[in-house]
């Protein structure tokens, strides 16, 4: 097994090693509990007096935090106390315990049994808040599927395809829905301003307090004229123009000022283009998740910057290593030699020739980005002695000592 064709995966593993446990450092210098693993539980009778940061697949808070909590996790679940904010994501949020503060909520699905001292934020596909829950202030929600059983102290915003209200509210009500239902068991203390096509559907012996305000959802029509296909299509030959002149300009500064780099980036992609592609398909896919990593933490953050500048030019710069691959592999054809700058003119006529393609033209852009991006990786990950290595001796045999 060859080591050097690992060096890649093993600097990208090394590097988010280093990012994550520098984080993790930073985050407890600053007075902040952090845990990431599988599981992550706190339990019962445990508590952390600061701030509480969790990443794992599944998180169980039943113990007590003396302030934040911060969870990303594919199921959250809190039975304990949080007695600050409560952030949390995730494929599913069940709260049975106790918020003292704030909780914002971003997931799949957000189960509401416990106590929230404060306001509720949620944002999920079905938000469900039990009628055993207590919510001691405001509620904004958005969901597919919104049922409000628990009583809220203050108002309610609520949006989503199907909206129940069934508990008391102390506030008024803002919905926006193509479905709202008033149940028989809810109390609001103020007014029901709805917005849809259909009225409420309000049940007997729902009491609203007061006035009840209907509008419907705005019809757009906008008139789209002839000359409108038309428009956008000049247009995009427009966009393509500027990017073939930007990309000319660039490819030839390139060539003239660093030579050398580019013939060794092209000759990389010559020998594997294959490779070359399926390292450029894998280094988009980790660069934005390296990216998000650092961001997280505050000594990553300005890394993170700078890796999305480098990370924006050298998408753009990428294809012209194609461009020049696929000239000089015609001038080969012709026999006509192998010019840098003839060879990336002619790479870039053929590119945005096919990029006049529409769908093809797509499929051109992207492969052409993914080769260069490869081939650039591999370049400077490959270890090329700077000179020739020394011949060899002259071989002496036995012979010529006697």
């Amino acid at each position: 097994m060859s080591y050097p064709r690992f060096r890649p995966v093993a600097i990208c593993l090394g590097l988010l090693t280093l990012t994550v446990g520098a984080s993790a450092q930073a985050e407890d210098e600053q007075g902040h509990d952090v845990a990431a693993g599988r599981a992550v539980v706190v339990p019962a009778g445990r508590t952390i007096d600061r701030d509480y940061f969790a990443v794992a697949e599944r998180v169980d808070i039943a113990g007590t935090i003396n302030g934040d909590a911060h969870v990303l996790a594919r199921h959250v679940r809190i039975n304990g106390t949080v007695n600050g904010d409560l952030i949390a994501s995730g494929a599913t949020v069940e709260i049975d315990g106790t918020v003292a503060q704030d909780a914002r909520l971003f997931a799949g699905r957000v189960t509401v049994r416990g106590t929230i001292g404060r306001n509720l934020s949620a944002a999920s596909a079905k938000i469900d808040l039990a009628p055993s829950a207590v919510i001691n202030g405001a509620v904004v929600a958005a969901g597919l599927t919104v049922r409000v059983d628990a009583p809220i102290t203050r108002n309610v915003t609520v949006a989503g395809r199907q909206v129940t209200l069934a508990g008391p509210v102390g506030g008024n009500v803002n919905a926006a829905a193509p479905d709202l239902e008033i149940a028989s068991t809810a109390n609001i203390t103020g007014h029901l301003n709805y917005l849809g096509h259909r009225p409420p559907a309000i049940r007997d012996q729902a009491q609203i307090g007061g006035p009840v305000t209907r509008r419907t959802f705005p019809t757009l029509r906008l008139p789209l004229p002839e000359q409108l296909e038309e428009s956008v299509r000049w247009i995009g030959l427009g966009m393509l123009l500027t990017s073939a002149i930007s990309t000319l300009v660039l490819g030839l500064v390139m060539i003239g000022l660093f030579p050398g780099s580019v013939d060794r980036t092209v000759r990389q992609l010559a020998r594997r283009p294959w490779g070359a592609g399926g390292i450029g398909l894998v280094v988009c896919v980790a660069a934005p998740l390296v990216t998000a990593a650092l961001a997280l933490s505050l000594v990553g953050l300005p890394l993170a910057v700078v890796l999305v500048g480098v990370s924006v030019v050298m998408l753009y710069a990428a294809r012209i290593f194609t461009m020049t691959w696929v000239g000089q592999s015609i001038q080969a054809q012709f026999g006509s030699g192998t010019r840098p700058r003839a060879a990336f003119l002619i790479g870039l006529v053929l590119y945005y020739l096919l990029r006049l393609i529409p769908v093809l033209g797509a499929i051109v852009g992207i492969t052409a980005t993914l080769f260069g991006l490869g081939a650039a990786c591999r370049t400077v990950l490959a270890r090329e002695p700077s000179s020739p290595p020394a011949p060899a001796g002259p071989r002496l045999l036995a012979q010529d000592f006697e």
